[in-house]
Parts: C-alpha cells; structure tokens; sequence
C-alpha cells in the first residue's frame, strides 16, 4: 500500500503534539520532504523559538530548501532551574565600537558597513572571490555565494543598491544571497527614522520576493548587523540574525531615548 506523502499541514499537526505550537508559513498542501530541527528554545514566559531546516516540494513538483525561524507558545510547563546559562557569542572575533551615532559623509558611513559586513562573513566561513569579476561577491565551503552592497541611506541610493543586486540574482542564479546594508540609524546622514522605516516598509516585499537581506548595521557596534528581510540561507548566518534581530526593539528604543536626551533628533 503506498503511503500518503506528508504535507505541510501534517507537520504542523506533528509540530504542536510534540509541544511546539507554531505554524510553518507555506501552503497545507505542499509536501515536505524532509525537516530537521536544529535549534529550539522556550523562555521564561512559556513561548518557544525553533530553528528549521525544510525540504520542501511544491505543487508543480519543483523541490526548495530553506531556513526558517519560527516564534510560537509552547503549551507544556517547562521547569527552570536556577542560574542562567551564558550566551555563546555571536563572533569569533569582534571589531572596535565606536564612541557616537553619527557619520560625517556618506562615504564615511559605506567604509563603516563595509568593514562590518566584511567582518561578519568572513567570521562566518565566507571569503572574498578575488577571481569573480564583482568585488563584492563572497564564497562558503558549501558553494553558497553571497553579494554585497552599502548604502549610506535608505533612498535612491538605497534603492539603486537594491536593483543592482537584484540584476545580479538575474544574471547568476539563485544559487547566491544578497545583503544589502544600511546604517540602523541615518539621521545624522540627512534621513529621518520616520523616513527610513517608511522607505523599508515600502520596498520590503520587493527586496524579499528577490531574496534581498536588508541589514541595519549598529551606528555604534559593528558587530551587530540586525536583518529586516529574508535571512541568508547560512545557517550560521541564519542563527546570527535570528539573536540580533530579536534585539532591535531594544536597540531602537535606546536610540530614541539617548537621541531625545542629546537633542540630535530630527
């Protein structure tokens, strides 16, 4: 008797009766072919985060592979026990922080992100192409590629940056990533947050329909690179955004608050 093929549905079925309430965001009806958990975590007020592995097909047969990062409650009592286990760090090897928020040029600002991004791939397996005929591309031991662009602000240039990147995904395939970056913070560059959010928010699912990872990097630490799009498919990348992104909130609060103090907002 040949067996029912599982679905997307059935996971979600499976997911929760083993204590993970959350719902994967493809359709019921796709089958899955694989699916591996590679990191989970409850917190203290009974939520869980999981790190999935998918091997998917879809309707018309063609076959995906992802990482996702999926937030959700998790119904069964979890007991803690005292003291707290420290974080691993999210780096190998960090770069200096800076002293202020602000950037005097543009230029200045794509130096800074430049050095950031550098520094991160490289920390995470990747290095520079010096063969390819785009500078900006970088290699993993898996064949994962990954181009890179900066920008000092999230508008024409912002833009600009992104459909360069995106006639690079049209011209080598989907085989490679894409990060676009940007400063978390760009007032001191002439672009107010409101604006800035606005410009995201308006060219999100663009950037995310041609796998785009746009990246805020930390006007302050460069070794925090915050993910507002799709994630890279780096699982080490993956598992790096999943612990900034989840500290944005904070971080942009923190800025409004010292911004307000200081009278630098615009």
């Amino acid at each position: 008797m040949t067996q029912r093929p599982v679905t997307i549905q059935d996971a979600n079925k499976s997911l929760r009766e083993n204590g993970i309430d959350i719902e994967l965001p493809y359709p019921r009806d796709w089958v899955l072919i694989g699916m591996k958990i590679l990191e989970k975590k409850y917190d203290l007020n009974g939520k869980v985060a999981v790190l999935l592995s998918l091997q998917m097909a879809k309707g018309n047969g063609t076959r995906i592979s992802e990482i996702i990062h999926c937030e959700g409650k998790a119904p069964r009592k979890m007991k803690h026990f005292g003291g707290a286990t420290p974080d691993l760090p999210l780096k190998a090897s960090f770069l200096p922080e800076r002293e202020h928020y602000e950037f005097t040029s543009d230029d200045e600002a794509r130096d800074y992100l430049k050095k950031s991004i550098d520094h991160l791939l490289l920390d995470k397996g990747f290095i520079l192409d010096p063969d390819h005929e785009d500078p900006c591309l970088y290699t993993s031991q898996r064949d994962i590629g990954i181009f890179t662009k900066c920008a000092p602000r999230c508008d024409e240039l912002g833009l600009d940056c992104a459909n360069e990147l995106i006639a690079l995904r049209q011209k080598t395939g989907s085989n490679h990533d894409f990060i676009l970056a940007v400063p978390a913070f760009q007032e001191s560059l002439g672009l107010s947050m409101l604006f800035q959010e606005a410009w995201a928010n308006k060219y999100m699912d663009y950037l995310t329909s041609h796998r785009i990872c746009l990246c805020g990097v930390d006007n302050k630490d460069p070794n925090q690179v915050y993910a507002f799009t799709v994630y890279p498919r780096s699982r080490e990348l993956v598992s790096y955004f999943v612990v900034t992104t989840q500290q944005w909130s904070m971080v942009r609060e923190r800025y409004i608050l010292n911004s307000e103090r200081t009278g630098s907002r615009r």
